[in-house]
């Protein structure tokens, strides 16, 4: 059903007639209907996406947890070892995680931490007469060690401390230290 509608235009001295077509108002809104139900539907599409690769992310971080001894999500988790450590494999994820060694031994002298860490805060807690090496990967993480400036020797308890650790903050110190002490230099 469509009609013409006559324009009249004045400009200046001159007038202008235009003949113009009305399309009726059910072609023109359906159009629109079509653009916001596409629109609507390409938005699912991507939020379905968007849950889609939230969920495979969790399953991969999940699979990687799934070797460690001990395993902490969404929550804060303090440790304190006080019997003779050998060794202990420890993830935490959108956590964060104290582990105070200053009660424990070291079988043999040696004890070795496999640490993984994502979106988390961990700090290691380390007598001051043992020495610490630690090594690992850093993925947009801040990771400080108090102890890397010592000089290791032989007869020294040692703790190894393997890490992989992503989006998140490492920090080894001795006891009494605060955290900004250990984790940056004042010169």
């Amino acid at each position: 059903d469509n009609s013409f509608q006559w324009n009249v235009h004045h400009h200046r001295d001159t007038v202008y007639i235009k003949k113009k077509l009305n399309r009726s108002k059910r072609s023109t809104k359906g159009k629109s209907m079509k653009k916001k139900t596409i629109l609507k539907t390409a938005g699912f599409l991507g939020a379905v996406a968007a849950a889609g690769a939230i969920a495979y992310k969790a399953h991969q971080i999940d699979d990687k947890m799934k070797g460690y001894a001990k395993r902490y999500k969404f929550a804060g988790k303090e440790i304190k070892f006080t019997e003779e450590f050998d060794s202990d494999s420890i993830a935490v994820n959108f956590a964060g995680l104290e582990l105070d060694f200053t009660g424990a031994t070291l079988k043999d002298g040696k004890g070795t931490l496999e640490l993984f860490a994502e979106f988390a805060g961990v700090e290691v807690i380390v007598p001051e007469e043992w020495a610490v090496v630690a090594t690992g990967i850093n993925n947009k993480s801040g990771v400080s060690n108090a102890f890397a400036k010592d000089e290791i020797v032989e007869m020294k308890p040692t703790l190894t401390i393997h890490y992989d650790v992503n989006f998140s903050g490492l920090d080894i110190r001795k006891p009494g230290e605060d955290e900004e002490e250990a984790c940056c230099d004042e010169t």
